[in-house]
């Protein structure tokens, strides 16, 4: 939410094959932040925010272990897939 009053959320729920939950809320809010801090502390901050950590969290969450290591560009592949319809498997 922001400031005005403004409700912001993931526009749809993408199912993924849960491989470990440690780090998942970590990883969302760097991408989060990545939004915010990329984008400005605005409208298109907080939705790109939203969009960068739903899809770093999902990849992390594909993966086993605590350790995320994560690149811009699969989290970019992710997002273009969600965009474009793809698959709902995440993909590494």
């Amino acid at each position: 939410m922001d400031t005005e009053g403004h409700f912001y959320r993931s526009p749809s729920v993408k199912p993924i094959v849960l491989m470990d939950r440690l780090g998942g809320g970590d990883t969302w809010n760097g991408g989060f932040y990545y939004g915010l801090l990329t984008a400005g502390c605005n409208q298109d901050g907080l939705e790109k925010g939203i969009l960068v950590g739903d899809a770093a969290t999902r990849i992390k969450q594909a993966l086993m272990f605590d350790l995320p290591v994560i690149s811009k560009g699969e989290v970019q592949d992710l997002m273009k897939a969600d965009v474009m319809g793809g698959g709902k498997r995440v993909v590494r």
